[in-house]
């Protein structure tokens, strides 16, 4: 298995504080790598050191990729391009002049509105779509991507999950991310950081499908099944579990009186 990243005892330190220190990691192909822990823990600043944006001023790395795609957390402002001007430019600068794919993602991110518009015009969540784009139309061996939801929508980030689903386990990621539900989805490895050092790397815990349970009572639940529902309505309640528990949960409901209306998968938990 190729290895794209070798961090080796690497530590960043900016105006005579360290940022991170001693850290420790092998990142290889095809693995799609979550950064998590607490704001100002240094998740940024790992990502810029595994692409080669920051050096270390102790320690090394090794990289094995030729090149990267980046999507920063903060877009560049102040560019002087519209939307469709900054693609056509980023995508012939990545070697990647392919307009009929351009054109896909555009229509798929919802960005045809925007094309002539200024980049300085633009919202947040317009520019983290142009920023999304050039990255992924890039020829590279890994991306990285810091915060790419931020300022997205929901029908939008759904979008961008499809993308990066597509890509998992076919280029090497590596993101930083906040929301456990898409972690769950996207990772396959996660590294936690504290207070600039890496105390985890290990693989992502496979996730299971849930079962959404819905039912009417009259009757009082038990405790412990009350702390678990949600009330929809004056007698319909809803439960989501595993399926690994969901016969077991099956038969105390109706142990305790429920009558059940519909047993639906859901998403993983």
């Amino acid at each position: 298995m190729r290895t794209m990243l070798e961090v080796i005892q690497a530590d960043i330190i900016r105006n005579g504080q360290p940022i991170l220190s001693h850290i420790d990691v092998t990142i290889f192909e095809g693995m799609s790598v979550v950064v998590t822990g607490a704001n100002g823990s240094g998740k940024s600043s790992f990502i810029k050191l595994l692409a080669g944006i920051y050096e270390p001023q102790k320690g090394s790395v090794n990289r094995g990729f030729q090149s990267y795609a980046y999507i920063p957390e903060h877009f560049p402002e102040h560019l002087p391009f519209t939307v469709e001007t900054y693609l056509t430019l980023m995508m012939e600068m990545g070697r990647s002049v392919n307009k009929e794919r351009l054109d896909v993602y555009i229509e798929r991110l919802g960005l045809q509105p925007f094309l002539h518009t200024p980049l300085k015009k633009c919202s947040k969540g317009t520019k983290q779509k142009a920023g999304i784009i050039q990255a992924l139309m890039k020829t590279s061996d890994v991306l990285f991507l810091d915060e790419p939801f931020t300022g997205l929508d929901e029908a939008t980030c759904g979008t961008v999950i499809e993308l990066l689903l597509e890509l998992k386990g076919k280029q090497t990621m590596v993101f930083v991310l906040h929301e456990e539900q898409l972690t769950q989805k996207l990772a396959t490895h996660r590294a936690q950081l504290e207070n600039g050092r890496l105390v985890d790397f290990s693989a992502a815990q496979p996730v299971s499908s849930s079962l959404h349970i819905t039912f009417e009572t009259k009757q009082p639940l038990s405790k412990s099944m009350q702390q678990k529902v949600k009330q929809v309505s004056e007698q319909k309640m809803k439960i989501a579990v595993t399926e690994a528990e969901s016969d077991l949960v099956l038969a105390e409901l109706l142990k305790q009186g429920a009558h059940i209306l519909e047993v639906k998968a859901g998403e993983t938990v």
